[in-house]
């Protein structure tokens, strides 16, 4: 093992350490609905955590310098559309961030939503990516787009009614949510994905690194979703809780199949 094998597998157990404690007493607050210790800094410091543990779990198996380009296009992209939207309206409908999500950069966009946007897409797009196998490229991102839109629906009543991360300026069906939202999260994450498609390439489907990979990836989803999941239960958001609870079976069916590309 190399020194900068044995650094990278040191970080990921210290941050994955980290994560999990995290985890468990974020779980505790959002079940029994404590008030925030570190005013809304661990919400922040969750996501946070949660983008590098995957950062440094896909980096051997997609290399140090493919991972790196990959977390930096998604947090550029989704982090400039997303500060578009806090300050024009397009192409989520007009909204504006609250505290909620912890230190903003500029007062308009928290730091918190390129790990967001990070933890949810790439585990969808190594999976589809795998799974496709080269055919249909054109297709890949559309169905990766829509699939996190779906995500995107399940976690927004918790998001917003509960924890207060955004403030909706107009009305909506879902929650208060308009429609134009979940389309600008398709179109954000296809946009997302269709970059990402020759990012990724061809990594070796078949490797430990591999089955490694999207295991962590799914599980960190699961657990995300799951945080949200508590939240939803302890405040009888029975809708809500619904979609949460067919998204988070959806993202652990990965974790009990063959992993994808293995076949």
């Amino acid at each position: 093992m190399t020194a900068g094998v044995s650094f990278r597998r040191r970080c990921f157990l210290f941050f994955s350490g980290w994560y999990t404690i995290w985890f468990f007493v974020g779980l505790l607050f959002l079940t029994f609905g404590w008030q925030p210790l570190f005013n809304h800094w661990e919400d922040f410091l969750f996501l946070a955590l949660a983008g590098i543990v995957l950062l440094l779990a896909v980096m051997p198996w997609l290399g140090t310098a493919r991972t790196w380009i990959a977390f930096v296009w998604v947090a550029l992209v989704s982090g400039g559309i997303e500060a578009l939207g806090a300050t024009t309206g397009i192409p989520f409908g007009h909204y504006h961030y609250t505290a909620g999500m912890g230190p903003r950069l500029g007062g308009v966009l928290p730091l918190a939503i390129p790990f967001a946007w990070w933890v949810v897409l790439l585990p969808l797009q190594i999976y589809a990516q795998l799974r496709a196998g080269g055919r249909r490229p054109w297709l890949l991102p559309v169905l990766v787009g829509f699939f996190a839109m779906l995500i995107d629906l399940a976690l927004e009543p918790v998001a917003t009614q509960l924890r207060g991360y955004w403030v909706w300026e107009q009305s909506g069906p879902w929650y208060g949510v308009p429609w134009q939202n979940f389309l600008g999260w398709w179109l954000t994450a296809t946009v997302i994905s269709a970059g990402l498609v020759p990012l990724i390439g061809k990594p070796r489907p078949g490797s430990a690194a591999s089955w490694m990979a999207q295991r962590i990836a799914f599980l960190l989803l699961v657990s995300v979703l799951a945080s949200f999941w508590a939240a939803a239960l302890a405040n009888a958001m029975w809708p809500a809780l619904g979609a949460l609870t067919l998204v988070t079976l959806a993202a652990a069916y990965p974790l009990f199949s063959p992993p994808a590309g293995s076949r």
